[in-house]
């Protein structure tokens, strides 16, 4: 009882504490974990110990240990792990009433303690503490110890992605891991993995490593075996991500060819719509389904599966599938669409109940669709989620009439390509979200289609000349700074532009910045972002580069080791523009 009492008061008076001092280590990280818990706990420790080293060149003990040291240390923990005194101490049973990946950052007498219910909570807090709470010089690192609670907002938080564009078929397993460590790091809970056109169907070859597009190819996969496929599935387990397998209804990578493009199971429809399967006919819904039952049989342990409802490819109008079924516009299209996806479901539920399912919606070809809306509002399962693709906001409800899109599901999410949109537009759409009770947001991550980068080639081949990065740099601009708003705005999406700023100001730059290098770091990221579609710089950006490049030589004058870092990338941007644009 003493215990949580001084603890209790020692939370809320303890300003900071020593990490090196004078040069020499001044504390430890030591782990309270389960066997089962290890693996990313020791991440988590190490994200700490990595930073504490590359600021200051001192290597901070890392230990598990069964009871706490006596000496100064940060001490990672799930609450299952600590002991009976410490979970009644009321600073850190808080954390027992978070979300499972929120955390508490707590200090009690000479230790800062990072407490989750998981693993993966522990993770994000190592990850706040090493963004956020650490700074001083080289030879002094402080903590910053003042409590901290942090639980998402934003439960849904997905990451789309394909890995079907320009160079991205051929990273290995080791690189996704890499670009897997970063979803977790800026605090992803889900990834939908595009498997379809990787996975080596026995019973439809014809789509294994399948090129039906310039830009849609895994011909030349190095993820092409179930041992690949299985492994991220795993690495991303251990990460503390959930993992979908992924693909097409009928249409992208291999599922477009599911009937050897038998014209009778093709839809009917002008442009491209001769390219995906007709969700009516019977042999194309037979073999999506077998489809995917076979790839959830070969990797059981995805907790979900994800599909593309291919409505980019347009709707069917076959006979069938242009049938009416209400007076406000509704077809059999949809309602075709809406029962092949349950029989998906109902399909693999039989083997695999834990999976969890997404799909697409907010299509044109849905915007006078109420009946379409209607069954996916009757699908109040909690195993079902679904990602608006086309910018929809409303969707038409019984009678034509439109509702927010949260209506129909409450697992509704919007996706977008925040890697290629100007950063104030994410804020300003997680505000939206969140004041209309969206369940979360969607990245993108398809470097080779979108990147808004010039670290590697785009999509189109217009950019060849570009550096090809295998895996694409999670380290560096623009990546960085994206996913660092990216996480900021789903975990708190009230946030204006300038409170975001602030938090960029705290996480890239020591306290001895000056303030306006998070705008030029918020600037610097928009000028590549154009610069990569265009390779070319206006006479406005070259200035605004000069200005930027001035900014960075007077602050490492005095820099801290964090603001060493962060301005290494903004140099690097620099050098990156300059090297690979031509002025206008």
């Amino acid at each position: 009882m003493l215990l949580a009492i001084l603890g209790l008061f020692c939370a809320t008076c303890t300003a900071s504490e020593s990490l090196v001092k004078n040069g020499k280590c001044n504390s430890r990280i030591a782990i309270l974990a389960s066997e089962k818990e290890a693996f990313l706990m020791d991440r988590a420790a190490q994200a700490i110990a990595d930073t504490v080293n590359a600021w200051s060149g001192v290597k901070i003990p890392i230990e598990k240990v069964e009871r706490l040291p006596e000496e100064p240390a940060i001490i990672l923990s799930t609450l299952d792990s600590l002991s009976p005194e410490l979970k009644d101490n009321p600073s850190i049973y808080k954390a027992e009433f978070m979300d499972d990946q929120g955390f508490a950052i707590v200090p009690i007498l000479n230790k800062v303690f990072i407490v989750s219910r998981t693993s993966r909570g522990v993770f994000n807090g190592a990850v706040y503490l090493r963004d956020f709470k650490i700074d001083g010089s080289k030879v002094n690192l402080i903590l910053d110890a003042k409590p901290v609670y942090r639980t998402p907002w934003m439960k849904g938080r997905a990451v789309y992605l394909l890995n079907i564009w320009g160079h991205e078929p051929l990273y290995t397993v080791s690189d996704w891991k890499v670009i897997l460590d970063s979803l977790a790091w800026y605090g992803f809970e889900t990834v939908y993995f595009w498997t379809s056109g990787h996975f080596p169907s026995k019973k439809f070859p014809q789509t294994y490593k399948w090129a039906d597009h310039h830009f849609d190819s895994t011909a030349e996969s190095k993820i092409a075996s179930v041992q690949d496929l299985a492994q991220i599935i795993e690495y991303g387990h251990q990460i503390g991500l959930r993992m979908y397998l992924g693909g097409g209804l009928g249409a992208w990578t291999g599922t477009g060819n599911l009937t050897s493009l038998k014209p009778e199971t093709m839809k009917t429809g002008s442009g491209i719509a001769a390219m995906s399967l007709c969700p009516s006919h019977p042999e194309s819904r037979k073999a999506i389904v077998e489809y995917y039952k076979e790839m959830y049989d070969a990797l059981p342990k995805a907790d979900g599966l994800y599909i593309e409802l291919a409505d980019e490819f347009g709707e069917c109008v076959c006979e069938i599938c242009s049938k009416p079924v209400d007076a406000f516009g509704s077809r059999q299209f949809g309602q075709s669409q809406i029962t092949l996806v349950q029989e998906i479901a109902h399909t693999i539920w039989k083997d695999h109940p834990h999976a969890h399912f997404a799909f697409t919606n907010g299509y044109d070809e849905h915007k006078n669709d109420p009946a379409f809306y209607e069954a996916i509002k009757q699908m109040d399962n909690s195993k079902f989620e679904w990602m608006e693709a086309r910018g929809s906001w409303e969707f038409p409800a019984a009678g034509g009439k439109l509702m927010p899109a949260p209506y129909f599901s409450k697992k509704q999410m919007k996706w977008k390509i925040w890697e290629i949109m100007p950063l104030s537009e994410q804020v300003e759409i997680a505000n939206r979200l969140s004041k209309e009770g969206w369940f979360g947001m969607i990245a993108d991550f398809s470097p080779g289609f979108s990147s808004g980068s010039l670290y590697g080639g785009v999509y189109g081949g217009s950019q060849s000349k570009l550096p090809v990065a295998i895996p694409f740099p999670v380290n560096k601009l623009p990546f960085a700074l994206t996913y660092f708003v990216t996480r900021e705005v789903m975990w708190d999406p009230t946030l204006t532009v300038e409170q975001v700023k602030e938090r960029i100001q705290r996480r890239f730059f020591g306290a001895e910045a000056p303030a306006h290098l998070a705008t030029d770091l918020w600037d610097l990221r928009e000028i590549l972002l154009v610069c990569s579609q265009s390779l070319k710089t206006s006479a406005e950006h070259a200035k605004l580069l000069e200005s930027i490049e001035e900014h960075i030589r007077e602050a490492e004058n005095n820099a801290s080791p964090k603001t060493l870092e962060s301005l290494s990338i903004m140099k690097e941007a620099v050098d990156m523009i300059r090297k690979y644009t031509e002025p206008e």
